[in-house]
């Protein structure tokens, strides 16, 4: 065993001792998901996890008896609620620890949890389309994926939508027929090779893909700004702003949590396991976070639509699992904030 793959053991190890529920989460990847994008595995029944047959989690019953999740009658939910993992409730011992599961328990109402892990703003707003003629209220409780996902790979030359994650998996995919594909998955071949066996490397872009494109502070403008716009298509899709909450999601530095030896130790392997690219992107947004949030708080103002800010710095106790998943007493700070923002 090369030295480098013994210390990832060992750091995953020290992960896995202190946040065992993390080995649950790991062991689950993302599938493909025909309505956005990719979301969790459907139908996941797990000592922490449980998921519907569209890959969402399950919030436990407050009201009825009857836990909530998308296949629950729209009419029947209270709150809606968008995001990415942190929404998804990655690190959350059970999903009723989740700030799904907590937020509904203390408003004794019926939250649907539409998190997904890695989700950028506009598979957010795709996840929402069935329920948003009928949603009595949405929180939207995101921002980081946008911020990362931009100051990783954007770089102008998608424009028409915008970067997410897995990019690079799609244009592979979308390198032949999807019936093809199809075929490769059911024949119990590996897809990868034979993608490349069958039709070669995915094309080539037909602008070249130089590096350096926007400055990081530009990546950051551009991140707000597409979530800003997205959080227009929810306020329109609902029919007035004031149907939503909007909260800028915890993202934490090991500057912001004291002397939490638990958290510190864990964001520093968090970002040892995502790799340098990550590190220079979480160093950047750090560093910039409050201006990030700034710019969407702005935003928020022009659109009449409720803000709540979730600084990592306020949070009490051990709360923080890596930089935006958070232990179960995170995720009921977040619930008890967002519910007094909805008072």
């Amino acid at each position: 065993m090369s030295s480098s793959r013994a210390k990832n053991q060992d750091v995953q190890s020290l992960r896995y001792k202190l946040a065992p529920q993390f080995e649950e989460y790991d062991a689950f990847r993302p599938h493909l998901n025909r309505h956005s994008g990719f979301s969790a595995a459907p139908n996941i029944r797990s000592l922490s996890v449980s998921t519907d047959q569209n890959g969402f989690r399950r919030t436990p019953a407050q009201v009825d008896g009857v836990d909530i999740d998308t296949q629950s009658p729209p009419m029947s939910v209270d709150c809606v609620v968008l995001g990415g993992s942190t929404v998804f409730g990655v690190g959350a011992t059970s999903d009723a620890m989740t700030l799904v599961g907590q937020a509904a328990h203390q408003r004794g109402e019926r939250w649907l949890n539409l998190g997904i892990r890695g989700a950028s703003s506009t598979q957010e707003v795709q996840a929402l389309l069935p329920f948003a003629l009928t949603a009595q209220r949405v929180v939207v409780c995101s921002g980081v994926n946008n911020l990362i996902i931009s100051l990783q790979t954007d770089d102008g030359h998608r424009d028409v939508y915008q970067p997410l994650y897995y990019d690079k998996a799609f244009d592979l995919v979308a390198s032949m027929p999807l019936v093809d594909v199809a075929t490769l998955v059911k024949e119990g071949e590996p897809v990868r090779a034979n993608l490349r066996r069958r039709s070669g490397p995915p094309p080539a872009s037909p602008v070249p893909q130089e590096e350096g494109s926007f400055t990081l502070w530009e990546r950051m403008e551009r991140a707000a700004a597409r979530q800003l716009r997205d959080l227009e298509l929810i306020v329109r899709l609902v029919g007035s702003p004031d149907k939503v909450l909007f909260c800028a999601q915890p993202f934490a530095d090991r500057t912001d949590r004291g002397d939490i030896a638990q958290e510190r130790s864990l964001i520093g392997i968090y970002d040892v396991r995502q790799g340098p690219v990550w590190q220079d992107a979480s160093r950047f947004a750090a560093a910039r976070w409050k201006d990030y949030v700034a710019l969407l708080s702005k935003g928020c103002t022009a659109l009449g639509v409720s803000f709540a800010d979730l600084p990592a710095a306020d949070f009490e106790g051990w709360s923080f699992l890596d930089r935006v998943h958070l232990t179960d007493n995170g995720y009921r700070q977040v619930a008890s904030r967002i519910c007094e923002a909805l008072a």
